[in-house]
């Protein structure tokens, strides 16, 4: 594990000298790197991301105070905000996101060009790509990275457009949703889909050593080729999420106060100065996806978060927050899987997390490790090895 990286004076978004420093892993995705730093792997990150405006120093006064290694690459437009409203008495979740301003030729080249430096410049352990790409950025920025990736390097890829990188064979991962791999199926929104038919498509065209596929609260799957003694099979296995509500606690007196699994940060660094707690600004605060950051607030304005495809469970007064879950899943997985090279156990680790963190309201991508340990036990699984070509 190589030491974080001081700054000094002299220092440029985390460049010093000509040489980018760079840790351990390096990712594009600022979800995922704080799930990494709750699982206590901050000191093996880097992010590298967009920033403008003051919704992007924002975002860096979150990172910094996290203690996670930036290299930010600056802006001329603000970085985005998507704001997402909660309908509590049916569970129903709108997303409003704001215009993403352009990305220059100037500033793709920019972080392009740390990207190859860090790339070049110390032994990778792993790269994660996570999320979708702000207007001015295709994917050939992806597979730039994915063409140069180090040898001996994972390279986890989260996203399903623009996902050409895909083509290099250098993906080692894709970690996606129900919806998305319908999308790369092919399959219209309204389509009945089964989760396996379309994991079997995937692995079978898009030549994915290991594809893990969530599917919210309801079972997902992992296709593992690498574990196969022969080039057409794959070992798919299923996975069972426990209701996570009887997990923390059976009646209502014996539930944990999910309100109190976060611990709450300060920052002097928000617009107003105000040194307030740095989720107060109108709702809870969300750092999704490659230089954006989401709020989310009920119908009423009250700075509470929402229970996608979960439900309320049977219980009128619980409210779950699934946003950033995926991210959760997909940073603890890759933690998980770079420590043990097993895809099964640590696939298992990341919805274990993933479901943690739906139990806390005010931040995304936070858990409770000792929750995440207890959902972990009471995941099952099977396997079995099917014909992929």
């Amino acid at each position: 594990m190589s030491p974080h990286m001081v700054h000094s004076p002299d220092s440029h978004n985390g460049v010093q000298n000509g040489k980018a420093e760079c840790n351990e892993v390096l990712v594009l995705g600022q979800n995922f790197a704080m799930a990494c730093e709750q699982y206590g792997e901050k000191d093996k990150i880097t992010i590298l991301q967009f920033v403008g405006g003051m919704t992007g120093k924002y975002i860096q006064s979150v990172l910094e105070e996290k203690g996670i290694h930036q290299i930010n690459v600056p802006v001329g437009k603000g970085t985005r905000t998507c704001t997402t409203v909660l309908d509590k008495r049916t569970g129903a979740m709108t997303e409003l996101i704001e215009p993403a301003g352009r990305v220059s030729a100037e500033e793709r080249s920019l972080l392009e060009s740390r990207a190859m430096e860090l790339l070049k410049g110390r032994k990778l352990e792993a790269i994660a790509l996570c999320g979708s790409l702000p207007p001015g950025i295709t994917g050939s920025t992806y597979t730039l990275v994915a063409e140069n990736k180090p040898a001996g390097c994972t390279l986890l890829l989260d996203a399903c457009d623009d996902i050409d990188c895909l083509k290099t064979g250098n993906v080692d991962i894709l970690k996606i949703n129900a919806e998305e791999a319908a999308k790369l199926a092919g399959r219209g929104v309204d389509d009945e889909v089964d989760l396996l038919e379309i994991g079997v498509h995937l692995a079978s065209t898009r030549s994915i050593p290991i594809l893990a596929i969530t599917n919210g609260p309801d079972e997902a799957y992992l296709f593992d080729t690498t574990t196969s003694t022969s080039s057409n099979t794959a070992t798919v296995t299923t996975y069972t999420i426990p209701n996570i509500l009887n997990v923390v606690g059976g009646d209502e007196h014996d539930l944990l106060p999910i309100s109190t699994l976060a611990t709450p940060m300060h920052s002097p660094s928000l617009p107003e100065e105000t040194g307030e707690s740095i989720f107060a600004m109108a709702a809870a605060t969300m750092l999704s996806g490659l230089g954006s950051s989401t709020n989310s607030v009920d119908s009423n304005g009250n700075a509470v978060m929402g229970m996608m495809g979960m439900g309320v469970l049977g219980r009128k007064d619980v409210v779950l927050n699934p946003l950033g879950a995926g991210d959760t899943c997909s940073g603890v997985f890759l933690m998980e899987y770079l420590d043990t090279r097993d895809a099964c156990q640590s696939f298992r680790q990341g919805l274990a997390a993933a479901s943690a963190s739906c139990l806390v309201i005010d931040y995304t991508s936070h858990f409770d490790i000792s929750i995440m340990k207890k959902i972990f036990e009471r995941i099952t699984y099977t396997q079995r090895t099917i014909q992929i070509r």
